[in-house]
Parts: structure tokens; sequence; C-alpha cells
């Protein structure tokens, strides 16, 4: 790179000058032509369109005099025996005809209106005006043509008369009805079969364009010339912005370049290991850089001062290679610290030579290289040309980074003269080291071999004598052994026969048992689920046609069939143990820490049957117990329930605490989790058999108390798995003690049910048993959460997620602050998850894999079951006003620090808190304000009401408001700046402001509201309704803490079941009762449902549709076509290619719900069906607002 590069280059630049001015003088010219074309045709419109104008108030204002002529003087005169005639000035006492009377005050119009005239005539004129009438020009013939077709409309033309443009206008002079008599009698008519509605003349207005054009041509040429100034200030305006443009792009890019140099600089040397090469690089950067020659580096050493290090293009070798400070120019220039420059360099001085010449050079440039104010080198430079400013800027830049390198250089090169002579003073000791160490090896070898050779001869004596008499033993040995294996190996090989047999009976038994238990669980699944749908619709009475009473027994019937599907779960669980395939997932956390998921379940059912229950926690237990805490909670949850099913009476306990024989151990080993009752009691003998699978201390056929035993035997194989046992203490109506103990640390030991079952190769329990699965939709495996051991009382946190890690960060914040967070990476499985689990707050992100995370905000918002979650929005994207104005609490753009989500996460807890809301109303209107305060008033708000800005202002510097609702008319007070003042205050920062107005607003005033304001409600019939639906889900309100008419008119505007009226939905199902079940519920939310027995009919009926399904419930098993394949030929029709489709099933293996997803269906879930959450599914799959 070149000196070039840093010198101003004034010749490109006026050649830029030029170039810009040129251009801008071209576009100015073209605006110039171009304006005035323009003010030219837009003069010559505005003329035509006047000169039209006025014809036609001209004509209009004829027939007007012409009528009210005829209806208040005719008519009248006419009476009275007055004459009307055309010749009036000849017949005394009469007066003109109509027409004769419109053209004389048309003729002396026109004498006052710059040349107008107005014409009368027609093809068979009356005979004293046939020097008027008759079509004379071409003009009155085409306007006859015309308006005898058209005598509604007007005919006109612009024409050249006498060398000045006029405008001709014709309008029909149409035969009224109290003219037809008249002129079919007249004795000089022209023709007497007149009718009403006869064209019977033309009526003509010519209007001289001179005057019109002259003052529009004036106007116009005064717009174009301010036009015209505008244009040329405005280039002129970008002219110097486009300069000065230039000019800072050049300094910048200089200073990139410099940059750029360096850099390139730092490379060059890095790497470098001796001063000479160093040297030589950074002379051969620098010299191009500086437009120089020749160029020398003196490198400064304390003893020796300033020595030739490197040189470029240097050919007298026999110049001074050293200096010392002050001697030389060298010398000096190390002395004073400072760029030294010479000018007009004497001819005998030095020679810059090449192969084809040489010359002297024109300057010197002589430059110290300091660090720390110490001088390191001196770098001396030959030039054919004078250095400029902006070269000698260039080496105070560079001057640190080769000083550096130069000292690191000479540093290097000291140590490793220093390292050098180290090296040789240890090879030398290492060598002395290495012969003495050889001599005394030699001889701790000779001694060695000496002792050997007699131990040796001593040995060999005893040793000949002992194996002689070994050889005779082992003999004897051997022929007893070989009986002895030939025997062992005929009772091996029958021991095999009979494991081998008894393996195939265990696993042709376990295939059967699988076979059956698989049957088993699908037929009943298919008749319950119609069975509990139909008894949960009639339960629910939606058209109130039900007595009392049969709502008790249909909602006994749905108890019972809850009941019989626990069992089928209780028996897939039994399955799934016994399979040995139970997963295992250990958690970290405090034993004491499952009584809060046991204490919110159990004591509404202690409450209920009036029993004492109280949960004990030894204060001793602060260490982490590692174990499966679902598991540890489901055998707990079969211990309390047991207990309170057995206990009519008293009470029951739960002690946490150390086991009794580590107490002496501060808890390393275990710790005890018993429950005691005062109930019925166990017998002594029946005490194991309660363990075993269906079985109870009560199973006769008249027992009093019900269930299927397998809870116990359940809790007895977990217990094994998680490596712990179960002691129970019980005597007859004394009460019963149930206690488990864990160790604190589980160790990963396989039992002996799971060597067992690893060892059966086609045993398909574990598949079998994974049919107790609870209904799912087809969200990805995510992040372990908390969802199954939260309840709806405590605090949580819904987190949809789709970024892995951030996720678990976002997890361990959550869980620092002690609250638990369900997660997920799906849209739709979130809106789920919030409806199931009511959620103290949603952090949600928008740039979701399956749905748009807007959309999932804007489906939080109109469920009333979840409107009042506050949502923060954490994303990536762009999004912050339209998140806020859908309801959002707030907004953080990723990436976000771990205080920014800190303070997020304290919002929600803040914002969660019962508290009471403060809303400030801006309203000049005392009557308005009593409205608003009826409409919106509860027991947790407060209202605030302001009459003027002043006072508005005041209170918001006084206090904290959590809404402001401005109800002001916009004209008359300057809402539009009302709006912007609040906002502008420190008090409404971040605070909702509504505008609630009755004026409607226009497009800009809208754009400008919308900057400042959450909502904008236009007053009408349902604005009262949409201010309360607006402070709801701003202040994040729960409906019930409004009074019944506030939430009826909140539910109307938030109808969950008006988006499911008219769509249309297809179900696929063979079994009847299913059909008739599901098709019955569905219906009556007002959804259209279309049948299909099997999927050929269904993929038939979606090939035929004149109208499009929305939405597929498929079955998967069933005769012709099942729904694996059905969904398969589906997802091949274009239009249905993106349809959702529920797969429902009686099988909920994992195979299965694999197979579904595979085949292409969105959704899954088990039957029997919860229709609840099959209607949340509906909502979330056609979802769309109501007025849309």
């Amino acid at each position: 790179m070149h000196s070039v590069l840093f010198e101003k280059d004034n010749k490109q630049e006026k050649i830029h000058l030029l170039k810009l001015i040129g251009s801008l003088s071209i576009i100015f010219a073209c605006i110039g032509i171009g304006l005035y074309s323009f003010t030219y045709k837009l003069s010559e419109e505005l003329t035509q369109n006047a000169a039209f104008n006025d014809a036609k108030i001209y004509v209009k204002a004829l027939e007007e005099f012409r009528t009210l002529y005829t209806s208040e003087v005719v008519n009248i005169v006419k009476s009275q025996g007055i004459t009307v005639t055309h010749n009036y000035r000849a017949t005394e006492g009469a007066i003109p005809l109509p027409a004769t009377l419109s053209m004389l005050l048309g003729q002396k119009i026109s004498e006052q209106n710059d040349g107008a005239s107005t014409r009368l005539y027609s093809p068979y004129p009356f005979p004293w005006r046939k020097d008027q009438g008759g079509l004379k020009d071409d003009f009155s013939k085409k306007a006859w043509q015309f308006l005898q077709e058209n005598p509604d409309r007007d005919y006109s033309e612009f024409e050249q008369l006498d060398g000045a443009s006029v405008l001709r206008y014709a309008k029909a002079d149409v035969m009224a009805e109290s003219c037809v008599d008249c002129h079919n009698s007249h004795p000089l008519t022209p023709k007497n079969d007149w009718k009403m509605g006869d064209v019977r003349g033309i009526l003509e207005v010519t209007i001289p364009l001179e005057a019109t054009t002259a003052y529009s041509k004036q106007a116009l040429l005064s717009l174009f010339w301010i036009i015209l100034a505008i244009s040329l200030a405005g280039i002129f305006t970008i002219s110097y912005f486009a300069i000065k443009i230039r000019r800072s792009t050049a300094i910048i890019e200089k200073s990139a370049l410099v940059k750029e140099q360096l850099n390139h600089l730092n490379k060059m040397m890095a790497g470098v290991q001796e001063l000479r090469p160093l040297s030589d690089n950074i002379l051969k950067f620098l010299t191009p850089m500086l437009g120089a020659n020749q160029a020398a580096l003196f490198l400064l050493d304390k003893q020796a001062g300033l020595t030739l290090t490197g040189s470029y293009a240097r050919t007298d070798r026999t110049l001074q290679n050293h200096y010392a400070l002050g001697e030389g120019l060298v010398g000096q220039t190390a002395v004073n610290k400072t760029l030294t420059i010479i000018e007009h360099v004497p001819e005998n001085y030095l020679q810059i030579s090449s192969g084809l010449g040489s010359s002297i050079p024109c300057s010197l440039l002589l430059f110290p290289v300091l660090q720390d104010q110490i001088v390191v080198a001196v770098l001396e430079f030959a030039s054919f040309k004078h250095y400029s400013r902006t070269q000698t800027e260039f080496l105070p830049q560079v001057e640190e980074a080769i000083a550096l390198s130069l000292e690191s250089a000479k540093t290097r090169e000291i140590t490793q003269q220093l390292l050098k002579t180290n090296q040789l003073n240890v090879l030398e000791l290492k060598d002395q080291k290495q012969r003495l160490q050889f001599s005394n090896a030699e001889l701790e070898t000779q001694t060695r071999q000496l002792k050997q050779s007699e131990d040796e001869l001593k040995c060999s004596e005893e040793e000949l004598k002992v194996q002689s008499e070994e050889l005779k033993a082992s003999n004897e040995e051997l022929e007893e052994q070989q009986q002895a294996l030939t025997l062992q190996t005929e009772q091996l090989q029958q021991a095999k026969s009979s494991v081998e047999a008894k393996a195939e009976q265990l696993t042709l038994a376990s295939k059967y048992k699988s076979e059956f238990l698989a049957n088993m669980s699908h037929e009943l699944r298919t008749p319950l689920n119609s069975m509990l749908i139909l008894s949960k619709s009639l339960s629910e009475n939606q058209q109130q046609n039900l007595t009392k009473e049969q709502v008790e027994e249909a909602d006994i019937v749905y108890q019972g069939g809850q009941a019989l599907l626990a069992l089928i779960n209780d028996i897939m669980d039994l399955s799934k143990v016994e399979a040995g395939m139970l997963n295992i997932s250990c958690d970290e956390f405090l034993p004491g820490d499952v009584k809060y998921t046991l204490k919110a379940l159990f004591t509404p059912i202690a409450e209920n049957k009036n029993l004492h229950f109280d949960i004990d926690v030894d204060e001793r237990l602060k260490q982490n117990i590692s174990t499966d805490k679902h598991r540890l909670e489901q055998i707990l949850k079969n211990f309390l329930g047991n207990a309170f099913k057995f206990t009519d009476s008293g009470s029951v306990k739960l002690e946490i605490k150390p086991a009794p024989d580590c107490l002496n151990t501060s808890l390393q080993n275990s710790v005890s989790f018993s429950v005691t009752d005062t109930g019925i009691g166990i017998d002594e003998d029946q005490q194991q058999q309660i363990f075993s699978a269906f079985q109870q201390a009560d199973g006769g056929s008249n027992r009093k108390y019900g269930g299927t035993g397998l809870g116990l035997s359940i809790s007895k194989e977990l217990t094994q798995l998680l490596g712990g046992h179960i002691s129970l203490i019980s005597k007859p109506g004394m009460g019963s003690k149930f206690c488990l103990t864990l160790p604190l640390q589980r160790t990963d030991n396989q039992s002996p049910l799971t060597a067992v079952a690893s060892n059966l190769k086609s045993v398909d329990c574990a598949t079998l048993a994974s049919a107790a699965l609870s209904d799912s939709s087809i969200a990805t495996d995510w992040l372990e959460d908390d969802r199954n051991t939260v309840t709806k009382s405590e605090h949580s946190l819904l987190l949809i997620e789709d970024d892995r890690a951030f996720s678990k960060i976002l997890i361990d914040l959550i869980h620092s602050l002690n609250t638990k967070v369900i997660a997920t990476n799906q849209g739709r499985d979130g809106l789920m998850l919030a409806l199931e689990y009511a959620p103290t707050g949603i952090l949600l992100d928008l740039g979701l894999p399956d749905i748009n995370g807007l959309r999932v905000l804007e489906q939080l918002k109109d469920n009333m079951k979840t409107r009042h979650i506050p949502v923060h929005v954490i994303s990536a994207g762009n999004n912050k006003m339209q998140s806020l104005h859908q309801g959002a609490i707030s907004y953080l753009q990723k990436p976000a620090d771990a205080q920014a989500i800190t303070a997020t996460l304290l919002e929600i807890y803040q914002s969660s808190e019962s508290k009471i809301k403060r809303i400030l109303v801006i309203e000049d209107n005392s009557y308005a304000n009593e409205e608003i305060k009826h409409l919106i008033a509860s027991d947790d708000t407060q209202l605030y009401f302001s009459s003027n800005i002043s006072d508005a202002c005041l209170q918001l510097s006084q206090q904290c408001f959590d809404c402001i609702i401005i109800d002001m008319e916009l004209s008359q007070h300057g809402g539009t700046e009302i709006v912007k003042q609040i906002s502008d205050q420190s008090g409404a920062s971040g605070v909702p402001i509504i505008v609630y107005t009755g004026e409607t607003i226009t497009a800009p005033q809208y754009q400008l509201l919308n900057k400042f304001s959450s909502s904008i409600v236009i007053k009408g019939a349902e604005s009262p309704e949409r201010l309360l639906d607006d402070v709801t889900l701003f202040l994040h309100h729960v409906g019930n803490k409004y009074t019944d008419q506030q939430q009826q008119a909140l539910n109307m505007l938030h109808d969950q079941d008006a988006m499911l009226k008219g769509r249309r939905v297809l179900v696929v199902d063979d079994d009847m009762r299913n059909m008739f079940a599901l098709t019955r519920v569905l219906e009556q939310t007002g959804i259209e449902v279309v049948q299909a027995e099997n999927g050929q009919v269904a993929v038939d009926i979606l090939s035929a549709a004149e109208k499009p399904i929305e939405l597929i419930l498929m079955d998967m098993m069933m005769p012709v076509m099942d729904g694996y394949d059905a969904t398969r030929q589906i997802r091949k029709m274009p239009l249905y290619h993106d349809t959702p489709i529920i797969a429902l099933t009686a099988k909920a293996m994992p195979a299965d719900r694999q197979q579904c997803i595979d085949a292409g269906a969105c959704e899954y879930l088990t039957k029997p069906l919860d229709i609840d959450k099959v209607l949340s599914m509906l909502r979330i799959w056609l979802y769309r607002k109501t007025d849309d």
C-alpha cells in the first residue's frame, strides 16, 4: 500500500464536485420542464372545468326561472284572462311566454358576463323563430342527436370561435305536462302530436374561456415559480449535505485504512523471533507507506548505543553503523525524542540507486520510537518527495506496536543467550551424573549375579526331590477329577434343559397375559369412552331439562366410569412394574418438600370426613434425599388414601423423620415416612396378604370398603425399585402404621424383579404397561419441570420457550426464587397447560415452532380462564408495541442478562399479589364520571378523577397508577395533545392509557394516539363493555372480583363457544356408541359434525365435500381402512395437507403414539375421552376471533 492512499486527491474531489453540480443541474432542468408542462396542462383542465360548471349553473338558473315563472305567474294570469304570447309587445295587456322571457333574461345576463350567450332552438321551430331555429351547424346536429337519445343528460364541446376558445353547452328542452295541450292546440305549432317528455328544443349556452384561462395561468405560473424555488433550495441543500457526507466518509475511510495498516503491520511482526528480520519487516512495511525510497533502523542498547539492525534499499555499506547518544542526526534525534524532517538534502550527502540510475533524495525524516518516554530505536527515511502531514501523523499511531515488538525481540534474544549458557552447564552436569550411575549399576549387577548363583545351587537339589513326589500324587488326583467333571456335565445339561423349558413356559404365559390385558384395556376403554362422555354431558344438564335427582344419577354413572378407568390404569401400572421397565428419575430435594402437595390434596378429604389431619417434619432433616419424587408421592398418596378410607373417626398423621437405625449417624443413611391412623386395623395373619395384587384384608363379597387391592402391591414394588422397604404395625380396632424407609442416596443396583424380567426376551408387558399413559398432545420431549408436583394453590410459572439452553437458565432462576415451573416448547401445548395449571404468570417467546407467539398471547387474553394471568414476553424480535397492546405486562428483548430476567420474575410476583388497583380518569363531564364509576368499580379498584390536565399531572406526580382513562372530546380540548402530554409524565411511564371518546377518529389521529395509548374505545352501543374489557385486560383482573352484571358483560365479549358455531368437524369412528356420544356433545356447542364409520368413507367424504372440513377426529383402530392409512391418504390431498387431525384410540402404547405422529396426526388423545379437554383442544386448533 503506497502513500498515495494517505494524501488528499484534490483533482478527484473537483471532478466529483463538477459531476454532482452537473447532475443536479440536469435534474433541476428536468424538474423545471416537468413542472411547467404539468402546470400548463393543469391550467387547461381547471379552466375547462370552471367553464363547464359556469354553463351548468347558467342553464340551471334559466330552467329554474322558467319553471318558477310558469307556476307563479303564467298559470295565475291565465286564470284572470290575461293573454300570454310571444308577441307581447304588440298585444295590449299581454305578457311573454316562459321560453321568450327566459331567452330575454339570458340575453341581459350575457351582456354583463364578458361575451357569454344563450340560444334556444329546435329542428321544427315556430314561425316567428325561424331566424333562430333549425340545426345550423355540426354542434347543433350532434347535440340534437345525443339529447334525443339522452334527454336527462347534457352535451358540450370546446371550440374556436373567431380565434377565441369557447365552451358550447347544450341541454334538452323537455316538454312539460302543463305545456302539452298548449303546443298541440296552438294554430301555428310545427307538429300536433306532442306528449310529455318529448325533446322540443335545445337550450345552448356559449361561455368564452379567455378571461378564465388568463387567471388560471397567472395563478398556476405563480405556483410554478414557488415550487421551482423550493426545488432549487432542496437541490442546493442535498448538494451541501452530499459534499459534507462525502468528506466525513473520506475521514472515516482514512481512519479505517490506518487501523487496517496497523493490523497488517502487527501481522508482519507477529511470529518473528529475531531482531534483524523483525527490523527488516518493519522497514519493508513503513517505507512504501510513507512514500520513502530508502530507510534504516537503529536499535538503542544501553551499552553499545544506537546500532543498525535493519535497512531498506541501502547501497553504501561503508557508512557508519553505530552512533552514540547525541552523535550525528541519529543520536541527536534519540536525545531530542522528537520527529525531525530535513528538506533540501545536499548533492553529496546521499545517493538512492536502482538498476537504471541514481539520484539524491529530496528530504530526510528521522523518527524516535519511544516506550513510556524511553527511546527504543530511531527510524530514518529518505524520499524523493516531501513528507505530508498525513504521513508524519501515521508514525505515532504505529509507534507503540513497533516499540513493543522490538523490546520483546530484544528480551527474547537476551533470554535465548542465557538459556543456551544454562543448557551447556546442564548438559555437562548430566553427562557426569550418567557416568557415575553407569559405574554403580555395573558393580550392583556383579554382586547380584554372585548371590543368585549360590542360591540356585542350594535349591536345585530340594526341588528334584519334591517334584518326584508331586508327580505321583497328581496322577491320582487327575483321575478323580475327570470322573467328577463327567458327572457335573450330565447334571448341568439336565438343569439347562429344565430351565429352558420353564423359561419358554414363563415367556408364553407372559405373552398370553400381555395379549389378554391389552385386549381387555382396549375393549373396556372403547365402551367406557361413550359412557363417560354421555354421563358427563347429562350431569352438566346444559339444556336444563333434567331433574336434580336425574343429574345426580348421571353424575353417579360418571364417577363409576372414572373408578373403572382408575382400575384399568392401576392394572397397567402393575404390569409395568412386573415387566421391570418402570423408569425411575432421581431428584435432589428435601424430604419435607412432599408435605405441600399431600397437604393440599388430603385436607379437603379430612374436612369432609371430620378427621384431624397433620403432617410432622423433623427439624433435623436438612439434608437432601436423592430419589424419584413422583414415585415417592405415589406411595404416600396410597398410604394416606387407605388411611382415610378405613378411618371413620379420630386422626390421620404423616411423620417424616430420620430412620430409627440412623439417628446416631447424622442422617447419612436413611429417612422414614410413616402414616398412622386410628382406623379399623389389620389382623397379623393378613398383614402379608394385603401386599399381594388384588388382595384386601376384608376380601369377602359383603365387604364394607371398596377398592381393587392393587395400591399396596404397586407401592411394594415401587419401594423395592427405590431401594427401600415397607413395614407395618397394626392391631384390629387400634389403627395401623405404615412406614416407608428410603436411603438418602439411592443406588442404581438392579432389583431381582428387574433382573428376572430382563431375561425374558419376548415379554410384551413393558409395552402393555405404558398403556396407562395419560392424554397428551404431540409436543416434543422437553425439559424436566414440576408439572407432576405443582398444585393450583401454589405459585408457579409457565415457560413457553423453544431455546433449550435459555430455558434451562430460566428454570434455574425460577427455582432459585422457590417457585415451581412448567416448561414447554410448543405454543398450543402452552395454551393447554395454562388452562390445566392456572399458573401465577407466563414467560412467552414469540418465535415458536408450531404457532406464532402473538397468536398464543391473543388466545390467552381472549379466554376468561387465562385472561387475568400476567404474560411477560421475552423475544428476539421487535414486537414490543403489538405485545403490550394485546395485553402483555412487559416486553424483554433478547439477549437479556440475569438481572433483567430476575426483575421480570419479581414483577410477576408483585402483579400476582392482591392489592388495590388505582385508576386515574381524566374527564371534564361529571355525568360521564358517574357512568365510568358505575361501569368499572369493584372491590379491589380505586378511582381518581381529574377534570383538567394540570390536576392530572399533579396526581401523577404524587402517586402511582395502574391504568389511565382519558374520556375527553378530542377536537374541543386538544385531546391528542393531552394524551401525548400525559404519556410524557414520569408517573405515566409504563402505565396503560385507554382513550375513551365519542368522536370519529381520523387515520392520522389514530396513528398518533396509537403511539401513546394502549387502546382506543369509540363510544357506541358496545363501548361500555369494551371499556370494562380493556380495564380487566391491562389490570390483569380475575373475573370473579366483579359484579354479576360486569361478569355477564365480559362473558358476552369472550364467548369461547362462539368460535365453534358453524365449524365443520369430521368424526371418524367405527363404534356407533362413541360416534353418537361425541356427535351429541359437539353439536351442543354449535359444531357441524360430519360422520364416517371407517377411514375409506372419511377419504371419500373429503374428496367429494363441497364445503371444506376444518378439523378431523380420527379413530385409529377401524375395519376396511384404519386411521393410520386414512391419515396418510388425507395428507396427500392439497386441500387437507395442513388440516388439524386429532388421533383417538383406546390404545396408548408409545409405538402407537409415534405411529400416529409419523402418519400425520397433530394431537393424540386416549379413550375414554375427557370431553372438556377435547373441547379445549378444538378451541385452540379452530381459534379465530369472532369479529374476524
